[in-house]
């Protein structure tokens, strides 16, 4: 899986020094108006509490799973017009011309408030942070969507060799569990990024819009414009959560379309069993999945990547390996905060070995990458300074191969 918690903080591969990363702002994409306003994004209405209906004229609603589909078509004098302007047909949530599938699990494992945080390693020291985090429900054009945000910063160690501090966002239909707009912003030592994505399903269509500023050399690469698309296919983010709402069988592969910058690819999740794996939190109940991505059938990977999601309804995601160019990536989870459930209720932790739920609590060496062991012992400190200066000479090698 192409997870943007790993490829923003393989910047360390690039290269060392470079300009101060400063606080820079998305730049203006200039998109069709046409395509901007389908795309919009708005705060959901309040809705008022209705009083609970009794007696026997009562309705109740209907399970997800026998719910009827809802169809959005497009209409003919819509295309033309679209067409005559240049924007391909293309339209927003709402206007799509292929039944809307209800892909809600009968228990949704995503609440709006939910929180967790991750610290990455590379070379065993913290390279940096991550942060996942589900914010108030939107609306799109009609569409009821997920607003999921993914957050990445290196530490401050890390920083001196390559500074990152990125963000995206994904908005993703409530019902049909697929997204329909994509931002990226990356602001790092050597490379400023913006990318907007927008799905049409229905079109089997998407809107890319891609900034790409490479400090250093002076090179500047903007691209704009219509790509093919694969329907029901997730981005980078959504499809951290999407793998949540599936079903786990140990020994399942789960399979689903993903696309990155208009480029279509094929994942594969692989259920290999139950572990107890260690996070920042304490011993956790896992599953443990391999992750595999192929692009026109050919697996792309360098190297075995691994992600362990909490046994339970939630199945948040723990722990994460992947094989680099040097070394290996990991990310383990120091925090989470659960958020609230539809119904007002909080929703449990993660449990650890002994079946009772794990108190979450913050990292005491958070921004140092040293064992808690060795405070205060010199040898030791001196190990990690030691450690620093062969990370500094390799990340230098490594640009010099290039």
């Amino acid at each position: 899986m192409r997870l943007i918690a790993i490829t923003i903080l393989l910047v360390a591969l690039a290269g060392c020094g470079g300009r101060k990363v400063v606080a820079t702002k998305p730049v203006d994409m200039s998109i069709p108006p046409e395509i901007a306003k389908a795309f919009e994004v708005k705060e959901l209405p309040a809705v008022a509490a209705a009083p609970a209906a009794t007696g026997p004229s009562a309705k109740a609603e209907a399970p997800a799973s026998k719910r009827k589909k809802k169809t959005r078509k497009r209409h003919a004098k819509d295309d033309k017009k679209a067409e005559a302007e240049g924007v391909a047909g293309i339209a927003g949530p709402g206007n799509m011309d292929f039944v809307i599938p209800n892909r809600r699990p009968q228990n949704d494992p995503i609440c709006v408030g939910e929180k967790l945080w991750m610290d990455v390693t590379w070379l065993n020291t913290k390279a940096g942070e991550f942060e996942l985090e589900v914010l108030p429900h939107k609306v799109m054009n009609g569409r009821k969507v997920y607003d999921l945000k993914g957050t990445a910063r290196t530490s401050e160690l890390f920083s001196l060799v390559y500074k990152a501090e990125d963000f995206v966002e994904s908005f993703v239909d409530f019902e049909g569990w697929f997204p329909y707009k994509f931002l990226l912003h990356g602001d790092e030592t050597k490379h400023i990024r913006n990318n907007l994505e927008l799905f049409d399903h229905g079109a089997r269509k998407q809107y890319i819009a891609t900034y790409d500023n490479r400090v250093q050399k002076g090179e500047i690469v903007e691209d704009k414009g219509f790509k093919d698309l694969t329907p029901l296919s997730q981005d980078s983010l959504s499809a951290i959560y999407y793998v949540r709402t599936l079903p786990f069988e140990i020994g399942k592969v789960l399979r689903f379309p993903m696309t990155t910058n208009g480029n279509q690819w094929e994942t594969e999740v692989s259920v290999l069993g139950r572990e107890e794996v260690s996070t920042k939190m304490g011993y956790m109940k896992a599953f443990k999945t391999k992750i595999e991505t192929r692009f026109k059938g050919v697996l792309q990977q360098q190297g075995d990547a691994f992600m362990w999601f909490s046994d339970d309804e939630r199945k948040y995601l723990l722990r994460f390996e992947a094989k680099v160019r040097i070394g290996s990536v990991v990310g383990v989870t120091r925090k989470i905060e659960t958020g609230v459930s539809p119904d007002g209720s909080t929703p449990p932790l993660p449990q650890g070995p002994s079946g009772k739920a794990t108190e979450a609590k913050d990292d005491a060496t958070k921004t140092s990458g040293v064992n808690p062991g060795d405070r205060g012992d010199p040898n030791q400190r001196g190990r990690h300074r030691k450690w620093f200066h062969e990370l500094l000479e390799s990340v230098s090698s490594a640009v010099k191969k290039k």
